[in-house]
């Protein structure tokens, strides 16, 4: 009688950990052609989309703040688009609103500021070290040109909406009572002085007399 040897049963493997197999989180390093293409993907989402390159690749915390921070900015662009088209007298009003001028270079300031983090972090997670040796030097250039670009326009914006606040507060901060209207006309006398360190007295070079209708604001 001979008995049969006992059979060995296989089990599934108990539930674990899921193991992530993206290639944008998970690359393969040894494939230098791979990872200079992944490189170029995320330098080129983390301009396009801000936030989109640490959501699919790095910490995804962070990238969903900048995802966020970028759908308010988009929305208030939108927001500011669409006021000036149907409502220009509401839209002339927020943008010669001291506390709205304020807001939005604070906001400027700020998602600038975040954008320098994210573009730093973006290069963190392309890993240079693993990019032949010409794209090791191609791509930080490349994301720090395009980093300077928009961040010096996005600075020069919020320098500028700062200038526009303080011009209306000296131009209409120490101003009289307000008068009515002369015929359905405000009449304002521009005065453009001109004076130096060597001179004792004021230049008025530029004497304009601007007329506004009450109603249109033309």
């Amino acid at each position: 009688m001979t008995v049969a040897p006992p059979q060995r049963l296989t089990h599934p493997a108990p539930p674990g950990r899921l193991v992530e197999t993206r290639p944008l989180r998970n690359p393969d390093a040894a494939s230098p052609a791979f990872m200079s293409r992944r490189a170029w993907w995320l330098v080129l989402m983390n301009v396009l989309i801000p936030g989109s390159a640490q959501a699919l690749a790095g910490n995804r915390r962070l990238g969903r703040f900048g995802l966020g921070a970028t759908l308010v900015s988009w929305l208030l662009v939108i927001a500011a688009l669409a006021t000036a088209l149907l409502s220009r007298g509401l839209f002339i009003t927020l943008m010669s609103n001291w506390f709205v001028l304020t807001l939005l270079q604070v906001l400027l300031i700020g998602y600038l500021l975040l954008w320098i983090v994210l573009t730093f972090d973006t290069l963190r997670l392309v890993r240079l070290v693993k990019l032949p040796p010409l794209k090791r030097l191609a791509v930080p250039v490349v994301a720090l040109l395009l980093l300077g670009l928009i961040g010096s326009g996005t600075a020069y914006a919020a320098s500028a909406i700062g200038a526009g606040r303080g011009a209306l507060s000296l131009v209409f901060g120490n101003s009289g009572p307000s008068l009515p209207p002369s015929d359905g006309y405000y009449n304002v006398l521009l005065l453009g002085a001109d004076s130096g360190k060597n001179r004792d007295h004021t230049l008025f070079d530029s004497i304009s007399v601007v007329s506004l209708n009450a109603e249109t604001g033309r």
